[in-house]
């Protein structure tokens, strides 16, 4: 289940077979034979880059279109030519991004379209939503909205804002603008360079998401898992994650341990998707 959890094309593998919406697989390199048979002509003007075992965010490129000369447009507007993304996908099979330098394996997806309830809040790229899950109850969630010094991905070591999330109401509360001093960031009301609030916001499907939350605990066998997804504008909520180890950053921006949480509700015998979802409100 670890192993599972810590390695994103099997999580793809796993989130399909069990029929839970994720952003659509373009391709995958394992190795360096694949890098050099893969078809890199059927590369889209839009996809999504990432590492399969990569961490916090490190190694992820979004290309949002591509220019009249063929080259891919990040979020920053700069460019990257074929040989560019070559050169980035051979430096993750040679394990540049993992934690222990071990070889890693690169994998492609669709690029998921912002939701209208998030288009005035975020740069670029689409938040995200995590919700942990402890004994098919959730008990914590956030939201992680990408800013410009992000570069477009909700990634708060690199900028991004985190916004929890009332898991009654599924409305956004207390809100941290990246990891700065020492790893804690700084609270915000606003979203940085506007008039606009981050608290009081709406998730759209939120019951739907605490549902797969808990589907996916059940089918993954990992006790205790952070689900992340991206809320599609069409498609809805995509799952893109499962982490086993989902770090600090969502108490400190829920301004809450998660420990008295998981106490609560360690024990309970929830033998339903509806009573996880009654206890988690509750």
């Amino acid at each position: 289940a670890l192993e599972l959890a810590g390695d994103k094309i099997l999580t793809k593998k796993f989130l399909e077979k069990n029929d839970i919406p994720t952003p659509k697989l373009l391709g995958i390199i394992e190795n360096f034979d694949d890098y050099r048979s893969f078809d890199w002509t059927n590369l889209p003007k839009s996809f999504v880059l990432k590492p399969a075992g990569g961490l916090e965010g490190k190694g992820i490129h979004i290309f949002f279109n591509q220019d009249k000369d063929g080259r891919w447009i990040r979020s920053d507007g700069s460019r990257a030519d074929l040989e560019t993304i070559k050169s980035h996908v051979s430096e993750i099979l040679d394990g540049k991004y993992t934690s222990g330098g071990f070889t890693d394996k690169v994998f492609f997806e669709e690029r998921v379209q912002i939701h209208k309830a998030f288009r005035y809040h975020t740069y670029k790229g689409a938040p995200d939503v995590r919700i942990w899950v402890f004994n098919n109850v959730p008990v914590m969630a956030y939201l992680r909205i990408p800013t410009k010094e992000s570069e477009g991905k909700a990634n708060m070591a690199k900028g991004a804002i985190a916004v929890g999330i009332d898991m009654a109401t599924g409305r956004t509360t207390t809100a941290t603008l990246g990891k700065s001093r020492g790893g804690r960031g700084y609270s915000v009301d606003l979203v940085p360079g506007t008039k606009l609030r981050l608290s009081g916001l709406r998730i759209p499907f939120w019951d739907k998401m605490l549902k797969s939350t808990i589907e996916i605990q059940k089918k993954s066998n990992l006790g205790f898992v952070a689900v992340d997804f991206l809320i599609d504008r069409e498609k809805g909520p995509l799952v893109i994650e499962l982490t086993a180890r989902p770090g600090l950053s969502i108490q400190i921006t829920n301004r809450d341990g998660v420990k008295w949480r998981m106490e609560k509700v360690s024990g309970l015998k929830v033998k339903s998707v509806d009573k996880g979802i009654i206890l988690a409100k509750k």
